[in-house]
């Protein structure tokens, strides 16, 4: 649990994250294939998709942080580890670290294994327990809202908007999308941004997701 709002506090500095198994990019194309959950997503032909070495240091980086902290969370996870976290995919409109000061809009998407928690049935219990972490940590972040339904495509999800203040930083700004499928792992999309006009585009994206099977 803790590592994965680490990595979605780095990816929210640097970048976006992009994802290596089950799923393919068609070269010179926009089309994002997962085969192994069944969905598509159209990226924008001029964003970065950052590589599994990328991806593979990120992690590296969120694990050495939330180490020392795991014994606080006891009572919430049951058998958590980094094993249960699954990258899907991951753009960036610029490439990670070259920027130039830059704001750097980005999607990612993982699925976690909810049996990993204790009384976790449903997204918005996800959320619940994370508002419980992300106090403890005291990183900056705070749940705005309530946990909502939207429908995308024909998908129902559970989305909740999170803002971080970080010293020297813009605030940022992100909108996480999530809904159980098979196995119980929880299928997960967010989107950072800083501005109106940012986030109309990572939504004019996500409008794009399109799931072909269950």
């Amino acid at each position: 649990m803790k590592f994965i709002w680490c990595i979605l506090f780095i990816s929210a500095l640097f970048g976006g994250i992009n994802g290596k198994t089950f799923s393919r990019m068609r070269k010179g194309d926009v089309l994002y294939e997962n085969k192994l959950y069944g969905f598509t997503l159209n990226r924008p032909k001029d964003w970065y998709a950052a590589s599994p070495t990328e991806l593979s240091h990120l992690i590296q980086m969120a694990s050495s942080l939330i180490e020392s902290h795991k014994h606080k969370f006891s009572h919430i996870l049951s058998n958590w580890s980094v094993e249960n976290i699954t990258p899907l995919f991951g753009f960036s409109k610029y490439p990670l670290n070259a920027t130039n000061g830059q704001l750097n809009p980005n999607i990612l998407s993982m699925t976690e294994n909810l049996n990993a928690y204790r009384n976790v049935k449903n997204p918005c219990d996800y959320f619940d327990v994370n508002q419980e972490i992300l106090k403890t940590l005291a990183m900056g972040m705070k749940f705005i809202g309530t946990c909502q339904n939207v429908n995308i495509n024909g998908e129902n999800f559970k989305t909740h908007s999170i803002q971080t203040k970080i010293p020297n930083f813009p605030l940022i700004k992100q909108t996480f999308y999530a809904k159980i499928v098979k196995d119980n792992q929880l299928f997960l999309v967010l989107l950072t941004y800083f501005n109106r006009n940012s986030k109309t585009h990572l939504e004019n994206i996500m409008k794009t997701l399109k799931f072909t099977k269950n």
